[in-house]
Order: structure tokens, then sequence, then C-alpha cells
């Protein structure tokens, strides 16, 4: 049913916990799915995601046993965005340096883009934020707009917190008339969102100091 297929969604999209990533696993190997539910190539890839993003031990085996069951550009791309998702500081430098040695096809490359920092891995996407604005002017001139928009909008260390509003805000200020107006306008936008978060947290934290303090 659509409710038992917005649930798949939702559950897959939270499980972390040691229980939920065993479940995870017996669905991908066909075991206590719900009576109804129909597991195909991408709700699998989508466990498979989930449990790359949380740190799950068997990764390298879970991507090499879906690309067995189905190989084609769906599978490789997914498991491209598979590895991205991976919580490893040295699988984000090695596709960092990737990205960067521009030998993929910007589809692939925009896998990597899209999911090498998710929102649950902040402290590894600020060990790349520094780089980040370092090399963005002159990337800016040697790579095209398709790529630019894509690194900008995926890579971008806005990760809601004050000092990456405050360093994004200051490159800003001293670079925004060097660049691009598409990339200044994502640039914007990626503070702006930044902004607000920092500020919904500070608000859902309030109520906590208040009762705290009583």
């Amino acid at each position: 049913s659509d409710n038992q297929a917005q649930y798949f969604g939702a559950y897959v999209n939270v499980a972390r916990s040691p229980s939920a990533q065993a479940l995870l696993r017996d669905w991908l190997r066909g075991q206590k799915i719900p009576a109804g539910l129909s597991l195909g190539q991408d709700r699998l890839w989508r466990i498979v995601k989930r449990l790359a993003q949380v740190g799950s031990p068997q990764t390298t085996e879970l991507i090499a046993a879906e690309l067995k069951r189905e190989d084609n550009d769906f599978a490789r791309k997914a498991a491209l965005a598979t590895e991205a998702l991976r919580p490893e500081a040295v699988v984000k430098s090695a596709l960092w340096k990737r990205l960067l040695e521009s030998k993929d096809s910007l589809d692939d490359q925009k896998q990597i883009m899209r999911n090498l920092f998710p929102g649950d891995q902040a402290a590894l996407h600020e060990a790349h934020a520094d780089e980040f604005f370092r090399i963005l002017p002159g990337l800016a001139k040697s790579r095209d707009e398709g790529f630019m928009g894509s690194f900008v909008r995926g890579l971008v260390p806005a990760t809601c917190r004050p000092a990456s509003v405050d360093r994004l805000r200051a490159f800003l200020g001293k670079n925004a008339s060097k660049l691009s107006h598409s990339i200044t306008k994502d640039l914007r936008i990626a503070l702006q969102e930044d902004e607000r978060c920092v500020k919904i947290l500070e608000n859902f934290a309030s109520p906590q100091k208040l009762a705290r303090k009583h």
C-alpha cells in the first residue's frame, strides 16, 4: 500500500541502531519482509546506502552483492553514491581527490558530490572546509558551470554551526565580486539556510536550558 511504501522510506531514512541495521540486512537477504512490500532494485539500494551511511562494517560486501544481483547503469551509479556515503575519513579524502582530478563523467561526479557529506557527517565535512574555500575561486575558472553548480550546492561546508555561518559570510564578503552570479547565488542561498538552521537549533535548545535552570 501507499502507507506501507511511505513507512518503508521513513524507516530506512532513520534506521541506525544495531537492531535496525540487522533488520535492514535481513530485508536484503529476503527475510522478514512485511507482507505485500516489494523490494525492487531502487529500494534495495536505498537499504544499502543507509547501511553505508551509518557505518555498517559489511558495506563493501553489500555493494558487491547488489552489483552481482543486477549490474546496470543504475546499479553502478548507486554503488558510487553508496561508497561516497561511508563515514570514513580515508574514503572521503580519496573521493575528494578523485573529484578534483576530473577523470569521471559529470554524472559520476554528481553522484559523489550529492552523497559525500550528508548532514549527519558534519565533522567529516568540516575536515575539508578550508580546502573548499581555498580552491573554489581557481576551480571556478577551470571548470564548467554544470560541474561548479553541483560542487557548490553539494559540498559547500554549511554545517549548521555559528562558525560555519561566520566562515561563509566572510568568504562571500571577500570573494563575491570575483565569482560568477550563479556561484554567488548558490553560496548566498547556502548561507541563508545555514543561518536558519543555527537559529532553529538555538530556539530548540532555549526551552531545555530554561528547564534545567528550574
